[in-house]
């Protein structure tokens, strides 16, 4: 999606959502979303990030070719995460390494938009009419998280409670939360209707909204009977499909604030110019495919070839011999994401760069752009890495610099000793298909990256043969997960294995 010389400014949009190490559901609907918003065709690209899973926010910005980049936070609360873990990590309040001409706006998180009390009533109303009891003699409640670290988390919620109040639809409005005062089940407690709706104000049904919640509440699905009242519970706010169209305020709300037209951003984000960009890394890939004729190229765990007929194939490596009959077909693209999320196993992937891909599938007849669309949802980030790898052109992170910038329950990571993180090192990095090029300090710094490409070693572009190493310039949450535990004197878990439920 090169851009011509002096031609319209292209626009991007960014979805950034929590993820989770734990289950695919707590960032399913941003998924979701993101596709409504692409096929609306408003935007030359659309793109995920997530705090908890890949693709991850620390590059996010830099995989977006796009000139005007809108980044709207997939929350429901001017928070923590909103101020600050969001920001932090996109690094827009420190220069990087984008062309200097792109702009980004940050836009106010989706569920901080005026509208949205709306679409909180309509799922209460949308149950009490496929349930048949009236919400007149129904009393509402609004489960929102809370949290120690911000207060406009909990004033969110108690802003829409008195919207939906005013509204005057159902007998009583109440909110109740998981992480302060007052909690759910001392709201409950209160209530006396017959009939009581609960309502998750969560973005998704992930881990409490799934499970914490039901399991604190005992109940037993959508209806729970308690003597002679009924207690129903709803679906999370987040997953209506009309949140889509909240995205879109929101993306108009910065343009209006900016006061400019749509692509000048009050304030662009700093960059320096970097010898090898997404577009570059971008083409140098697709080249490097192409060069490699009908015998096509192995990365990581996928054999990507051309066909005679000019389209892409894309296979697991150990099927590259295996005929198109005797593979599951994945139709098109965007579906790679139902194989690259769960294992052969059925077990959750948060990081792609596992390797559990599982085999047994394929993508064809692919043109450039879907093979790249393809590659960038198997291994987010991937291609652009391994080309500054072999630029030499790697920013690198320190443990020691990268702790240092966590707040909130990460703050405590630079305490770990060095016998502890090395530990941990092992039990994560070990696995993992990437390079790891950062270091602690106490730790020597080898002259050649240890090789991430356990599976590869192809012939890089212009390098001679090499092994294909794809880096990894930082920590990862996962890393910092698995070091958050160890510094809390809990057991480590096996490789890859996640307990933390932030």
């Amino acid at each position: 999606m090169d851009a011509a010389v002096n031609g319209p400014r292209s626009r991007a949009l960014l979805l950034v959502g929590h993820g989770s190490h734990l289950n695919a559901s707590s960032s399913a609907p941003v998924y979701e979303h993101a596709a409504r918003l692409r096929a609306s065709g408003l935007f030359d690209e659309v793109a995920e990030a997530f705090w908890k899973e890949e693709p991850s926010l620390r590059d996010a910005l830099s995989l977006l070719e796009s000139d005007d980049i809108w980044v709207v936070p997939f929350f429901l609360a001017e928070g923590y995460f909103t101020r600050t873990v969001v920001p932090r990590e996109l690094g827009l309040n420190d220069p990087h390494w984008l062309p200097p001409e792109k702009r980004v706006f940050y836009c106010s998180p989706v569920g901080a938009h005026p509208a949205m009390p709306d679409l909180v009533l309509r799922r209460a109303l949308d149950l009490t009419h496929a349930r048949s009891f009236a919400p007149e003699e129904t009393a509402l409640i609004i489960i929102g998280h809370g949290t120690s670290r911000s207060r406009t988390s909990g004033d969110t919620v108690y802003q829409l409670v008195e919207t939906l109040r005013a509204r005057d639809r159902f007998a009583r409005v109440e909110c109740g939360f998981l992480d302060e005062a007052p909690t759910i089940s001392e709201v409950l407690e209160t209530v006396t209707a017959r009939n009581v709706v609960l309502v998750p104000f969560f973005m998704a049904e992930g881990w409490h909204a799934g499970a914490t919640i039901p399991a604190d509440l005992e109940l037993t699905g959508e209806q729970t009977r308690r003597g002679e009242q009924t207690i129903w519970y709803a679906p999370p706010v987040g997953t209506l499909p009309d949140v889509a169209d909240l995205v879109l305020l929101a993306v108009q709300d910065a343009i209006l604030t900016a006061g400019n037209e749509p692509g000048i951003a009050e304030a662009a984000r700093p960059g320096e110019p970097s010898p090898m960009d997404i577009r570059s890394a971008r083409r140098s890939f697709l080249a490097w495919v192409d060069e490699a004729g009908p015998d096509g190229r192995s990365f990581l765990q996928i054999h990507l070839r051309r066909d005679v007929e000019g389209g892409y194939r894309v296979v697991h490596r150990s099927d590259r011999d295996r005929l198109p009959e005797q593979l599951a077909q994945v139709d098109g693209p965007e579906a790679i994401l139902d194989v690259v999320r769960t294992s052969a196993a059925g077990e959750y992937r948060p990081l792609r760069f596992a390797p559990t891909l599982r085999d047994g599938w394929e993508l064809n007849s692919l043109d450039a752009t879907g093979l790249w669309r393809a590659v960038s949802l198997l291994y987010p980030a991937a291609a652009l890495f391994r080309a500054l790898g072999d630029a030499g052109a790697v920013t690198v992170t320190s443990w020691e610099d990268w702790a240092a910038r966590q707040t909130g329950i990460y703050e405590r990571l630079g305490e770990l000793d060095a016998e502890t993180l090395d530990e941990v090192v092992q039990q994560c990095c070990g696995s993992c298909l990437r390079s790891r090029f950062w270091r602690a300090r106490h730790e020597p710094v080898p002259p050649v990256p240890d090789s991430g490409d356990i599976l590869s070693s192809r012939e890089l572009p212009g390098s001679g043969r090499q092994p294909l190493i794809v880096p990894c310039p930082e920590p990862c949450t996962w890393f910092g997960s698995l070091a958050r535990e160890s510094l809390d004197r809990k057991p480590l878990r096996g490789t890859l294995i996640v307990v933390d439920r932030d």
